[in-house]
């Protein structure tokens, strides 16, 4: 028998596609005297977002997405700011696509850290969960920190490896577009590939997973999603056994299945492959990413994880 479930999740991934307006290489990202200093983050239930000057304006309360390929305003502080469009580019959301204006930031500033002049697509606000999100774009050659235990996010710019020996787990992770990729990680035994992305509320999975596991129970349980786009997304939510990555394991995680365009796009359709969204990273004491030394981390399981 299918099972309807209602959850309040928000996906705020998004890929922004090929366009005009985006095909202007982006300015550096430079970075203050103090660039690991941790910045104190706003928490509720499902979020963590930490507070972004534009210009001489702000703060404003702005996601840090690992999972968001270009930096966000939403409409509500475009209109505050008074920012005109520059045209107009197409993102593609896990439910997908829409045409969205784009609009020039003059530059950001998150504590110490200073982000440059740059493009950022303009979105609702009730739909992406916050007032902007800092993508990778403006993220690629950072490394970024979620403290859990401390409830602090650092930015800062990428100036050495990490140390091994410093946390419980660190691994070498590929790329998928612009986004970082770990290969060693199984569901129930069956090998996927992952990405950690803290712009969603809950963990995705593709149709192939989805299908493998199938092979050996069927869970009709089913959810609504909304996405950045707005978009209303039917789900298949399972409660798998194990999720492990290398050798660090997280017992009966939730997942949601969805037949997503951006898994097509980031060429994750065949191989089974999972978006690691906030209701798993929690569990963890911290999780730095490394998008210059293309390097993951992961600190021990926080208590109840």
């Amino acid at each position: 028998m299918r099972k309807l479930v209602r959850l309040a999740i928000v996906a705020a991934t998004i890929l922004a596609m090929a366009s005009p307006a985006f095909g202007e290489p982006e300015p550096p990202v430079s970075s203050g005297s103090q660039p690991g200093s941790p910045l104190p983050v706003q928490i509720d239930a499902k979020r963590m977002t930490v507070l972004v000057d534009i210009g001489p304006h702000g703060p404003f309360d702005f996601l840090i997405d690992t999972g968001a390929e270009t930096t966000v305003i939403s409409e509500r502080v475009a209109r505050h700011l008074d920012l005109q469009s520059d045209g107009t580019v197409r993102v593609l959301s896990i439910g997908g696509q829409a045409d969205r204006d784009s609009v020039w930031l003059d530059g950001m500033t998150l504590g110490t850290l200073q982000i440059d002049r740059r493009r950022a697509i303009v979105m609702d606000e009730t739909a992406i969960g916050a007032a902007g999100i800092i993508g990778i774009d403006s993220l690629k050659d950072q490394r970024v920190v979620l403290d859990f235990d401390r409830g602090t996010v650092s930015v800062s710019r990428s100036r050495s490896l990490l140390e091994r020996d410093g946390h419980d787990l660190l691994l070498d992770a590929g790329k998928r577009g612009a986004r970082l990729v770990i290969h060693d990680a199984t569901v129930d035994g069956i090998p996927v590939d992952l990405i950690v992305d803290t712009g969603l509320d809950v963990t995705i999975g593709n149709v192939a997973l989805r299908d493998r596991l199938d092979a050996r129970t069927g869970d009709k349980t089913t959810t609504t999603i909304t996405d950045a786009n707005g978009h209303l997304v039917n789900s298949r939510l399972k409660v798998v056994r194990v999720l492990q990555v290398d050798r660090l394991r997280l017992i009966k995680p939730l997942v949601a299945f969805v037949d997503s365009p951006v898994f097509e796009r980031l060429g994750m359709v065949d191989r089974p492959a999972i978006l690691l969204g906030m209701n798993h990273l929690r569990m963890f004491r911290s999780v730095a990413v490394d998008f210059r030394r293309r390097q993951i981390a992961f600190d021990l399981h926080r208590k109840g994880g």
